[in-house]
C-alpha cells in the first residue's frame, strides 16, 4: 500500500515535471522506501522465510515502480516535445502569413501609385505633390506595421486612412470614405494588415471598376465578447468570376492562427450594390 501511495505521488510529480533529476530523486526514494521496508522486515516477520517472501515482493513492486516512472517521464516528454514542435511550426507558419501580406500590399499599390506619381511629375500635374504627401505618410505608417504580428486597431485605422488618402489623390472625387469606429475599441487587437487587405480590396475590385466611383464605409461594433468590422463599399461589385485572391486567402489564414476560436471573415453582396467584409474577432482581455 505504501509502495502505491509513493508511486502516486511520485507520478503526479514527474507528470509536472518530467525530467532527468526529478526522475532519479523519484527512483531514490522508491529506492530508499524499499531497503527500509527490508530493513523493517525483521520487527514485522520473525520468519526468515516469511521476510524472504515479502522481501521479494516489495523487490518486483519496487523495480515495477520505477520502470512505470521512467516510461511515463518518457511519454510525458515526447508529448511536450510535440507541443512545442507545433508551437513552433505554428510561429513559423504566422510570420510567413505576415510577411506574405506585407508583400502581397506593397508591391501592388506602390507600383501604381508611382506610375500615377510619375506621370504627374512628368507632365507637371498639381496633384503630383499631394499624391506625394499622402504616399509618404501611409509608407511611414505601414512599413514598422508588419514587424509585429498584432497591433491595435486605432493603428490600423490611421494606415488605413493613410491608403485612403492616396487612393483619393489618385482617383479624385469617385473615391469618398467615411469611418465609424467607437473610441473604446481602438485598443482591441487584430492580426496587423487584415482590416488594411480589406479596405484594399474593396477600392479595388468595388471602386476602381466602377465609372462613377462609390464610397468605402468602415464600422466597428461590440457584441459582448465580440468585436465586429465591416468594410463595405457600394462599387461595382465582385465580377460572376471572381474568386478570392491571395490576399483574402492570406487574411482567413492569419485569423486561423491569431485569432483563435470565433474569429473569422465574411463576404455578403451590399444592400446598395457592392460589397460587404465582416471581420469577426473575440475580443481579449488583457
Amino acid at each position: 500500500a505504501m509502495l502505491v501511495v509513493v508511486g502516486l505521488v511520485c507520478a503526479r510529480w514527474l507528470w509536472r515535471n518530467p525530467w532527468r533529476r526529478p526522475l532519479l530523486w523519484a527512483c531514490l526514494l522508491v529506492l530508499g522506501l524499499m531497503i527500509a521496508s527490508v530493513l523493517l522486515l525483521r520487527w514485522w516477520y520473525p520468519s526468515r522465510d516469511d521476510r524472504l517472501d515479502v522481501a521479494a515482493l516489495l523487490a518486483i513492486g519496487g523495480v515495477a515502480l520505477i520502470m512505470m516512472l521512467y516510461f511515463l517521464v518518457i511519454w510525458r516528454a515526447q508529448q511536450i516535445e510535440a507541443r512545442l514542435s507545433a508551437m513552433a511550426e505554428r510561429e513559423q507558419a504566422i510570420e510567413m502569413a505576415r510577411r506574405l501580406a506585407a508583400a502581397q500590399i506593397e508591391p501592388h499599390f506602390l507600383f501604381n501609385t508611382l506610375a500615377s506619381l510619375q506621370h504627374w511629375v512628368d507632365t507637371a500635374d498639381p496633384r503630383a505633390s499631394t499624391l506625394l504627401t499622402a504616399l509618404t505618410g501611409y509608407l511611414r505608417t505601414t512599413l514598422p506595421m508588419f514587424k509585429q504580428p498584432m497591433q491595435p486597431l486605432g493603428d490600423e485605422l490611421l494606415a488605413v486612412e493613410r491608403y485612403l488618402q492616396v487612393m483619393q489623390a489618385r482617383l479624385g472625387q469617385r473615391l469618398t470614405w467615411a469611418l465609424a469606429v467607437p473610441d473604446d475599441l481602438r485598443s482591441v487587437p487584430l492580426p496587423s494588415g487584415v482590416l488594411l487587405t480589406l479596405v484594399e480590396n474593396a477600392v479595388q475590385h468595388g471602386i476602381e471598376p466602377a465609372l462613377s466611383g462609390g464610397t468605402v464605409r468602415i464600422a466597428a461594433r461590440r457584441d459582448g465578447g465580440t468585436v465586429h468590422l465591416e468594410v463595405a463599399d457600394d462599387g461595382a461589385g465582385p465580377a460572376p468570376d471572381w474568386q478570392e485572391g491571395v490576399g483574402l486567402t492570406n487574411v482567413r489564414q492569419r485569423l486561423d492562427l491569431l485569432g483563435g476560436r470565433g474569429a473569422a471573415l465574411s463576404l455578403r453582396p451590399g444592400t446598395a450594390g457592392g460589397c460587404v467584409a465582416q471581420l469577426t474577432l473575440p475580443e481579449t482581455r488583457r
